[in-house]
């Protein structure tokens, strides 16, 4: 059909964020008949990245199959004119974005165009919020949310962030500890007399001092959880080095940005580098790490490897979002139930391992998410209270 790109990419651009209505899925899908169009249906895809979910155990011959079997149930104009759609969907993207291919077949089904099945109500679990536990140097316990405002002389929150009075402090004398602490569910910003900002995901627990104009060195513990720090260089700081020390590892910093996962449940503690430089000490093995690379120290055996990874992954949640690249679904699990604050169950042990990639933002309901992942037919999700039941 005569279509000009730019209706053609507008039409995509209402695909992609679900807001696309019957009529203009019809003409997207005659519009994609001409084989050459699929080209600027996956720039456009890439360029919008809002489907990102390539499905590592589907392969293209195997979706294939499972259209066509479904197709032959099917004996409607419509559900043929449907199915040319679905098919370029799929041929299109198969190298690049399999996922959306199941992500149209979503919108599908939320005009009516089910293969022939009620719709499934799909778990709904809500993301998490700014939130934490401030314990001061007198052991006081102070709530920082959302609309809740805290001020004092030494530090102020505006239930989104903590920021230290860097002048007041500097006239301490003592060295005084706070403790910020982040449940499941939440997350929250904090920004350190010295100028250091420091991010705290899901269930993470930060012991710092509130000022470092007496201390020889700008130290802070992380005592479980993952942070991403932005450290004001020690010149600034009259040469004083910043280190950040867990349980099991120690990394030195003279001015840069990095992120550490050591979560209580991870057999691993990462420590991902982006700009700067950085040392890691195990107590046994010494590395420096340049800008793209991600130290892993196996606490089990003591051992520490440095390899080059992609950043962007690694601290995408401290941009508002998550993206898994080849993961397990038990991993997956592990990384959504700190922020959606869920348990979850695995009914068959194999469902552990499988690998999905995928993308979708922190503020999303993960019924997104959840939705995609079973238009594959490798997984179910059903909910049973508090907990997220995953099944074959």
């Amino acid at each position: 059909m005569n279509m000009q790109k730019e209706e053609a990419i507008e039409l995509i651009g209402k695909y992609l964020t679900n807001s696309i209505n019957l009529f203009e899925l019809e003409r997207l899908s005659e519009w994609l008949d001409d084989g050459r169009n699929k080209i600027i249906f996956e720039e456009q895809v890439r360029l919008n990245y809002a489907v990102d979910f390539n499905l590592t155990t589907y392969n293209l011959t195997g979706m294939k199959k499972v259209l066509e079997a479904k197709i032959e149930k099917e004996h409607t104009e419509r559900i043929k004119r449907k199915r040319k759609l679905w098919y370029a969907a799929v041929a299109s993207l198969a190298a690049v974005l399999t996922i959306a291919f199941f992500a149209l077949k979503a919108n599908m089904s939320e005009h009516g165009l089910e293969f022939g099945k009620e719709k499934r109500q799909v778990v709904s679990i809500s993301p998490g919020e700014n939130k934490a536990v401030l314990v001061l140097e007198n052991g006081e316990n102070v709530i920082l949310e959302p609309g809740k405002v805290y001020k004092t002389e030494k530090v102020a929150s505006n239930g989104q962030s903590l920021v230290y009075n860097d002048k007041f402090h500097a006239k301490e004398k003592e060295i005084r500890y706070n403790e910020l602490t982040v449940p499941r569910g939440g997350q929250f910003q904090l920004e350190l007399t010295d100028g250091t900002k420091v991010w705290l995901n899901s269930e993470s627990k930060l012991k710092y001092p509130v000022s470092f104009e007496n201390a020889g060195e700008r130290k802070v513990l992380l005592l479980y959880g993952e942070a991403y720090f932005e450290v004001s260089p020690s010149s600034f700081n009259n040469d004083k080095p910043f280190l950040v020390t867990t349980e099991d590892q120690e990394v030195k910093v003279l001015g840069t940005e990095f992120n550490i996962r050591a979560n209580p449940d991870d057999e691993n503690v990462y420590t991902t580098l982006v700009e700067g430089r950085v040392n890691i000490n195990n107590g046994t093995v010494n590395k420096n790490i340049t800008p793209g690379e991600q130290s892993v120290f196996n606490i089990s055996d003591g051992t520490l490897n440095v390899a080059r990874v992609d950043v962007n992954n690694t601290i995408s949640w401290k941009h508002g979002y998550f993206n898994f690249d080849k993961m397990t679904l038990e991993e997956m699990m592990k990384i959504l139930s700190r922020w959606y604050n869920f348990e979850y169950l695995f009914e068959q042990k194999e469902l552990k391992t499988k690998i999905f990639s995928g993308f979708l933002k922190r503020e999303d309901d993960i019924s997104k998410l959840l939705t995609y992942l079973e238009r594959t037919e490798e997984v179910k999700f059903k909910q049973d209270n508090d907990v997220l039941i995953i099944t074959k």
